[in-house]
């Protein structure tokens, strides 16, 4: 009997601990959410003490639209494209979550989206599925590193990465685009000497950036 009483106290006692250090998110794991959805949501509903730090929905937002309009110069407007978000838990860190708010076009031609770290506002991973202007129409012409590294410096700076301290391995690949229009490809893998990483693959044609991804799994 004294066993179960002990038993008992101690499952008070984590119940209530749990429900005091708990961050509570206002969106659920897993779910895909509209922009229909999204818009009657309230932001002030879920403001209290235990999230001041957390990057909200809209915050996150407007971070993906910055990066992909005005740093990436991608057109956000053609096709109509509708907007939707998702939330999943960090694989690294489970304590924390991570916002993906992706666009796609009404007729499926492009789509395009950026994962954010919701405690830090991090960028995690930026993709583009997306027919983009061309440049160079010679498909054999490679990119030189001065060149690529002029293409990446608005992307990097924004996110106030130093190249200076990185080490660069770079790769040509041909693949089809999203129209399966035969397309090169330079996948650009970064590392310094406090092993941290970030990859970078570009559209050779169009001379864009098409891939950013921070803790890349695939070597060059």
């Amino acid at each position: 009997m004294k066993t179960k009483i002990i038993i008992l106290v101690l499952m008070s006692i984590g119940i209530f601990l749990f429900s005091v250090y708990k961050v509570e998110y206002p969106y659920k794991e897993g779910v895909l959410y509209s922009q229909n959805q999204l818009s009657r949501y309230n932001e002030k509903q879920y403001e209290n003490k235990n999230n001041n730090n957390l990057v909200n929905r809209n915050e996150a937002i407007k971070i993906a639209t910055y990066i992909l309009r005005d740093i990436l110069d991608i057109d956000m407007t053609a096709g109509n494209p509708a907007m939707y978000v998702d939330i999943y838990r960090n694989v690294e860190k489970e304590e924390t979550y991570n916002w993906n708010i992706w666009w796609t076009r009404n007729d499926y031609s492009g789509s395009y989206g950026v994962e954010i770290n919701s405690s830090t506002g991090e960028i995690l991973n930026i993709y583009i599925n997306d027919i983009m202007p061309v440049k160079n129409t010679n498909i054999s012409t490679e990119l030189t590193n001065e060149e690529i590294l002029t293409i990446i410096k608005p992307l990097t700076d924004q996110l106030e990465i130093n190249l200076d301290g990185y080490d660069l391995k770079i790769s040509s690949r041909v693949d089809y685009n999203i129209k399966g229009v035969k397309t090169p490809y330079k996948y650009c893998l970064f590392k310094n000497k406090n092993k941290e990483e970030f990859s970078i693959m570009i559209d050779s044609r169009a001379e864009a950036i098409s891939r950013y991804k921070k803790n890349p799994t695939e070597e060059v």
